[in-house]
């Protein structure tokens, strides 16, 4: 079993910043709030960092998109008995400091990965019956520089139809018309594009969210009418086991729930120093009644 304690954190931003927090004294205080979808949202995070020195400041100040520039912000997180994983990988937009009291904070505006690319990126083309849908997706995100995982085609192995396939939008509303059409799913997870498996889910260990290992409550959402309840909301503890896309088992004695999820999305709140240490997850009913 996990043992949840000694939270541990670890803040990237390459080439000016890699630091790790453990929320002691001396430690330099990280705040994060994010929102992270099993498909591809343009969700806004934020990262608040607290009394970095005079030239971090500066240099972060200088290299946002607005001055130019392109910086990515990694974050970890974890616990002492278990490895960090990766619970934000995004690109920076925006950067500002303020003066709370004796603190000086910077504030990251940032939203994922391949952001612009995605959503300005155009696309207009033709491709004839029989094509690779993952090959179509691999070029195409190749050609504007987003990372795609090198097993895309073992997760959807489907192809074009009769008729061929002609499309004239952005990279983002090419991806999604395609899920749309075919039926799959693709996921931008830590930065990078991958596909879900056939039945759109992450494998890998099954997280398992009970008391023990901290659940802290979880209730049907309001199913619609006519409508057996297929969807849970679940607030716990921060677990690096729980993905966007990955499969649950949720054991809650006061809900009356004991049945496998998939996680749809997840919102971190997340502090080295502070009280909050969660996430909120909105899940979907998986495996049938």
């Amino acid at each position: 079993m996990i043992k949840l304690f000694g939270r541990r954190m670890q803040i990237e931003i390459p080439p000016f910043l890699k630091m790790e927090s453990r929320g002691n004294a001396g430690d330099i205080r990280i705040d994060v709030s994010a929102r992270l979808h099993m498909i591809m949202n343009p969700d806004q995070s934020t990262v608040r960092i607290y009394n970095l020195n005079n030239q971090t400041r500066r240099s972060l100040s200088q290299s946002t998109p607005t001055m130019g520039s392109k910086l990515s912000c990694t974050i970890k997180a974890g616990y002492e008995e278990t490895p960090m994983t990766t619970v934000l990988k995004s690109q920076i937009y925006f950067v500002s400091h303020e003066r709370s009291g004796g603190d000086i904070i910077t504030t990251l505006t940032c939203f994922p990965m391949f952001f612009t690319e995605m959503s300005t990126g155009s696309v207009s083309k033709t491709w004839q019956p029989g094509t690779s849908i993952a090959s179509i997706i691999q070029q195409v995100c190749r050609e504007h520089g987003i990372s795609v995982k090198s097993d895309l085609s073992q997760h959807i192995n489907k192809t074009i139809g009769p008729g061929g396939f002609s499309f004239s939008g952005t990279v983002s509303q090419l991806i999604n018309r395609l899920q749309q059409e075919y039926d799959f799913s693709i996921s931008s997870v830590s930065g990078v594009l991958q596909g879900l498996d056939n039945d759109n889910a992450f494998r890998g260990s099954q997280a398992v969210l009970n008391a023990s290992t901290g659940l802290m409550s979880c209730q049907y959402t309001i199913p619609q009418p006519l409508h057996p309840p297929s969807a849970v909301s679940i607030q716990s503890l921060f677990m690096p086991s729980v993905v966007p896309g990955g499969i649950i088992h949720v054991d809650s004695k006061s809900a009356g729930i004991k049945r496998d999820f998939q996680v749809t999305a997840i919102e971190y709140n997340l502090s080295t120093h502070d009280s909050p240490w969660e996430m909120n997850i909105t899940s979907e009913l998986w495996g049938g009644a």
